[in-house]
């Protein structure tokens, strides 16, 4: 009776293997999944459909665009999680979904070791942004007048866990300030705030040019690790003294488990996408607010962590309430 039970079981772990090997030998054979966790437009969704699409003549196979939103990028997350470990659905999303947002939304159900990082390829930063008609003309104008009257400018995001709040409780902490946080539902609405005098200061993850261009906003920094074109002659927090470099590195993850030459052929394939014609990517990437920035597996694995050490501190300054902590 033992000597049956171990063939059977034997049986049934190599088909599992089998199965695998089969999945990967073929892999890609259908249309595969790409998911977003936030809606229609914006940097993540555009820029992932342009990777997607440029990575689908070397895959041979399509990706086809799905928009989850909600739960602070959790309920696309979980969605992805949930399904077959055969490559077939990829998520595009942040850090923040891997290694924030599992720690502070208490409905997410999932940890960081839940997902896997293939390469991260492009990167969205804030750009720190006052009223063009306010007395500051630099960042450290503020920071002295905040200095001076603590507790009494304030700044505006798009919710107590988004990457503006993060942004800006980081600089208040290094630059050694405190300023008012006051949420609103979208960065058009925070923006708009700013313009109608509202808050004072937006750390913004859009692309502010044309605002500043057409004199009514002006940018104080950028939270990147270098100069943009973007944002042409603005310096980095970094620059300005303040030891900071904060941005929204967006990649391909897809659940564990998936075997190693899936993801393979995935990076290789984002790896192509993203290095045959740069001019290209970067001209692509520009018109949605994005600059290109590849990162293989093990260096976007590098960046993940760094960036969670980073919320951890976030947590800690906004004294927000942890739940699947690793």
């Amino acid at each position: 009776m033992e000597k049956k039970i171990v063939i059977v079981v034997s049986s049934i772990v190599l088909l599992i293997g089998f199965n695998l090997f089969c999945w990967a030998a073929e892999y890609p054979s259908k249309t595969i999944e790409l998911v977003s966790p936030y809606g229609v437009g914006g940097a993540m969704d555009l820029g992932g459909r342009i990777m997607g699409n440029s990575m689908s003549k070397y895959l041979g196979q399509r990706f086809n665009p799905v928009n989850k939103p909600g739960g602070d990028t959790t309920i696309g997350a979980r969605y992805v999680i949930s399904q077959k470990p055969d490559g077939y659905t990829v998520l595009v999303t942040a850090p923040t979904t891997a290694v924030f947002y599992p720690k502070v939304v208490k409905a997410a159900g999932y940890t960081m070791d839940d997902l896997t990082p293939l390469f991260g390829y492009g990167e969205v930063m804030l750009f720190v942004v006052v009223k063009a008609d306010r007395p500051w003309k630099t960042l450290n104008d503020f920071i002295e007048d905040a200095k001076k009257h603590p507790n009494q400018f304030k700044h505006g995001s798009w919710g107590m866990n988004s990457f503006g709040n993060l942004g800006m409780a980081m600089i208040d902490h290094h630059a050694g300030i405190q300023t008012q946080h006051v949420p609103f539902f979208s960065p058009p609405e925070a923006l708009n705030a700013l313009l109608g005098g509202h808050i004072d200061i937006f750390a913004s993850s859009g692309v502010v040019q044309g605002l500043t261009e057409a004199g009514r906003i002006r940018c104080l920094a950028i939270s990147g690790s270098q100069r943009t074109d973007l944002a042409p002659g603005i310096s980095t927090l970094t620059e300005l003294g303040i030891p900071l470099v904060i941005t929204f590195h967006h990649g391909f993850y897809v659940r564990n488990g998936i075997p190693k030459k899936i993801q393979e052929t995935l990076i290789q394939a984002g790896r192509k996408a993203s290095n045959d014609n740069p001019e290209e990517v970067k001209k692509r990437f520009f018109d949605v607010g994005l600059t290109p920035a590849w990162a293989e597996q093990e260096a976007y694995r590098n960046k993940i962590m760094a960036d969670s050490r980073m919320y951890d501190l976030a947590i800690d300054l906004l004294k927000l309430p942890t739940y699947h902590k690793k």
